[in-house]
């Protein structure tokens, strides 16, 4: 017994890692496919190319381009899941992500990854008439910031200088979804275009304090410990505090005995309401962690970090009525959330990628 006792420790030690993370609104790591990994890609929407006229456009293409577009869904049915790619065209970058669906459709709350996946810095350089008839503009980016995923899948390094086309005709973006490394390699036609569509908000156009009273149950987290350690996590919130159970349980599908319980309390102070730069509605949020306690499990858990006091600036969001969505930070800086002037200003989709506190009273 003292042997698996010991086990059972070394597991849980490593899920102080986990809980931290959870704490303040971190991710979990999202696994999501990669859009340029070759998978089975059928059973998702294809742009009808034939009854999209793009021949004659007149649209000013640099201002066009500003807001927040969607790709159409493409599906990857050998592991059913599917795809939208995100663009954000301000007035200087272009920030690209993906959203990974538990489905072929697109649909439902997509699960995220580390986000954003790509910034550039991007110029519209010269008009084009590509080789299958289409007026588009080229599109010139410098890679300003790009995740450890996103760096592994296809080499884009920082620094870096790529070379695409860009048309806008009918309220709809084209791109290559081709990116070259060299001029003289810049796309020439949208032979397999990506077809974009302005992005609709995944959250109400309203939301007030009293939304996010209840309490929001997590799936089951399976731990990457080699002991098939789970937890489950589950907030019960007011208007002016909540508190954080966690629940862990020694083997797969967070089955069988509950090894130990822990609780956290804190105090939140909700303040205005705010629209983000891909136009999702949030609420900013102070709050402070004032304790952690063992409920059970003494035994089991008496070596866990329990961490410290905290106080953070951050912000919420509701999707489909029932998903508490937290924020993160669109420069992705060290002291997000840490000062009010690095409070979040997107929803942080890699928080709710494995975790996804939903409602359940």
């Amino acid at each position: 017994m003292s042997n698996m006792m010991s086990f059972v420790r070394q597991a849980l030690f490593l899920i102080s890692v986990s809980l931290l993370l959870t704490a303040c609104g971190g991710g979990s790591g999202g696994d999501a496919v990669s859009p340029d990994d070759g998978s089975d890609t059928t059973g998702g929407e294809v742009p009808d190319m034939n009854n999209t006229d793009m021949s004659n456009n007149s649209v000013d293409v640099a201002s066009a381009i500003k807001g927040v577009w969607m790709s159409t869904c493409k599906a990857f049915n050998s592991i059913n899941t599917s795809e939208r790619e995100i663009n954000l065209f301000t007035d200087t970058q272009l920030i690209r992500d993906w959203y990974t669906y538990e489905n072929t459709e697109c649909a439902g709350v997509p699960r995220g990854r580390t986000f954003p996946q790509r910034i550039y810095s991007y110029e519209i350089g010269s008009d084009i008439m590509t080789a299958d008839g289409i007026e588009a503009k080229e599109l010139n980016l410098v890679v300003d910031r790009v995740s450890v995923v996103g760096y592994l899948r296809d080499a884009v390094m920082l620094g870096q200088s790529r070379y695409d086309i860009v048309a806008v005709d009918n309220g709809m973006l084209l791109r290559t979804g081709d990116e070259s490394t060299s001029i003289e390699g810049r796309p020439n036609d949208f032979s397999i275009p990506t077809l974009f569509t302005p992005r609709e908000p995944i959250t109400a156009d309203t939301v007030s304090p009293t939304d996010f009273v209840g309490t929001f149950r997590t799936n089951c987290e399976e731990l990457a410990d080699g002991a098939n350690s789970t937890i489950t996590n589950e907030i019960s919130t007011d208007t002016t505090g909540y508190t954080e159970r966690v629940e862990f349980y020694f083997g797969t599908e967070c089955e069988g005995e509950v090894v130990g319980v822990t609780e956290r309390y804190y105090q939140e102070t909700f303040g205005d309401t705010f629209k983000t730069p891909f136009g999702d509605t949030m609420i900013a949020v102070d709050w402070s962690r004032t304790a952690t306690v063992i409920v059970e499990g003494e035994d089991v858990l008496g070596g866990l970090d329990l961490g410290t006091p905290r106080n953070r600036f951050d912000a919420y969001a509701l999707v489909n009525g029932n998903t508490l969505m937290r924020g993160y930070c669109l420069n992705n800086s060290d002291d997000c959330k840490k000062v009010e002037s690095e409070r979040p200003d997107m929803i942080d989709l890699e928080f709710n990628s494995d975790v996804r506190y939903t409602r359940v009273e």
